[in-house]
């Protein structure tokens, strides 16, 4: 790997990690205390689209479905087309929606958002895809009901459901759930072959492809584009990608090695965790958030909590002590290192899936032009996986790979100073005032496409996505 350190030492929280779901005693110190849901919630809305009900036409992808109603959203597309009807050949945005992988869901009315792609000629698909906590199901040949197998990892990064009995019941993650992505992944390449088999029907061109997504959403692109692409670059091609409050690094909840070191790159690896994060946040951050009753464990249908394991850093690190204030990044690195698993192994083979600054920097397609845009700065759950510090690694990362740019981030705690940029542009983003630095090896904000945008906005997203792909359009 370019960029990340093989994991050569095996912390021995992780090592022990045997005791897993309500057998095991319920040590928390901290999180009982907690109410950071509809605190998260709020932060999550703040500039979202208003809905214009329309609704988008449903097509169902994929086989599984979720409950005693057989809903199918979660294997569906929602498609919308501009309003002037079905067009030909027309460039294409696919979103695929945040939640940090456990929840929300496709958009099933239309956008203030998809009213302005489709205004300028965009067919806009949302796209559902099957989140952690749910235990779907689906139908044979026979009709009969099964529930999902598990999806295994091929050497070379290919994904492919188990046809040994394997369900994901079965299960056990030695952290947390992020160790399922291959679910996620899974289906989103199915999504995007459905797309591609049906582009004629659609209306649009699969090699002018537009990712967009914010949080989860970016990480199902970047493996697309990044990793799905390999295989089937003949097939379809992405020319933009569209990120807002963007993760890189897996895992997230909780953070291990590989998302630590971003920051370590930022501010420097004996700076301390004090301005990264605090009370609130460490239970997620260095525990696992599928322990919280109010993220996880008591509604989730698959048990995802490694008691054990969390219960080991609420007693030593997000304790009424505050111990984790004594930590540094390296620390933190230390302490959630992922293990050096044997080459074959399943568990190794999510590193493919897991590190996006690798696969990004090892690509070869560098006819992707990148759009990130980060913003929250502060120290609680919603803003620690979706830091600035993680915008600069991607601009980082897209320079060194020579992939055309353009990056935002506000200032955070411990930045470098050559870090802050000549230019820094101020935004309103729903009622709250951000200053943004900027870099790019494009010339974006010199063109006049983006005259009087502001960094992250709909509009200035879409008008990088026709500047890019070299069409007129307007921003209002």
């Amino acid at each position: 790997m370019l960029f990340l350190t093989a994991a050569i030492s095996f912390c021995t929280a992780v090592a022990t990690a045997d005791c897993h779901g309500t057998a095991c005693p319920a040590v928390d110190l901290l999180q009982r205390k907690l109410s950071l849901q509809s605190a998260m919630k709020s932060e999550a809305k703040r500039g979202l689209p208003e809905t214009t009900g329309r609704a988008g036409i449903q097509m169902q992808y994929g086989k599984y479905v979720y409950g005693e109603d057989d809903n199918a959203q979660d294997n569906s597309l929602y498609v919308y087309w501009p309003k002037t009807g079905k067009p030909v050949k027309a460039p294409v945005v696919i979103e695929f929606h945040a939640g940090g992988f456990v929840s929300e869901a496709p958009l099933a009315e239309s956008t203030t958002t998809t009213d302005l792609f489709n205004g300028n000629g965009f067919v806009v698909i949302s796209v559902g895809y099957r989140v952690f906590p749910n235990s779907y199901h689906y139908y044979d040949e026979d009709s009969n009901r099964k529930e999902e197998e598990f999806v295994n990892i091929a050497e070379d990064s290919s994904l492919s459901l188990d046809t040994n009995g394997r369900l994901y019941k079965d299960f056990v993650p030695h952290v947390g759930y992020t160790e399922v992505l291959p679910k996620v992944f899974y289906d989103a390449g199915n999504a995007l072959e459905f797309v591609i088999s049906n582009a004629d029907y659609l209306g649009i061109d699969p090699h002018n492809i537009v990712f967009m997504g914010g949080s989860s959403g970016c990480g199902i692109s970047n493996y697309l584009t990044f990793l799905y692409h390999k295989a089937h670059s003949n097939r379809f091609s992405v020319r933009v990608l569209l990120f807002a409050a963007a993760q890189l690094n897996y895992p997230v909840e909780p953070f291990t090695d590989a998302a630590w070191r971003l920051f370590g790159q930022a501010m420097g690896a004996d700076s301390s965790l004090v301005g990264i994060i605090d009370d609130s946040s460490c239970p997620y951050v260095l525990g696992a958030s599928a322990c919280d009753p109010e993220r996880g464990g008591a509604t989730w249908e698959y048990e995802y909590c490694n008691t054990t394991w969390h219960a080991h850093r609420m007693e030593h690190y997000c304790n009424e002590e505050s111990s984790w204030m004594n930590l540094t990044i390296m620390d933190a690195v230390e302490i959630n290192r992922w293990p050096d698993y044997p080459r074959n192994s399943y568990e190794k083979r999510l590193e493919t899936l897991w590190y996006m600054e690798d696969a990004i920097a090892e690509s070869t397609n560098h006819d992707v032009a990148l759009y990130v845009a980060n913003y929250w700065n502060g120290t609680d759950a919603m803003s620690v996986p979706h830091h600035p510090a993680i915008a600069l690694a991607y601009a980082h990362v897209a320079r060194y790979s020579e992939i055309p740019y353009v990056v935002y981030y506000t200032d955070f705690t411990y930045m470098n100073e050559d870090e802050k940029s000549d230019l820094r542009i101020s935004a309103d983003l729903g009622g709250d005032y951000y200053t943004f630095n900027y870099q790019s090896n494009l010339d974006w904000r010199n063109q006049p496409e983006a005259a009087g945008l502001h960094p992250k906005s709909d509009e200035e997203q879409m008008m990088f996505a026709c500047w890019r792909l070299g069409l007129t359009c307007s921003p209002v």
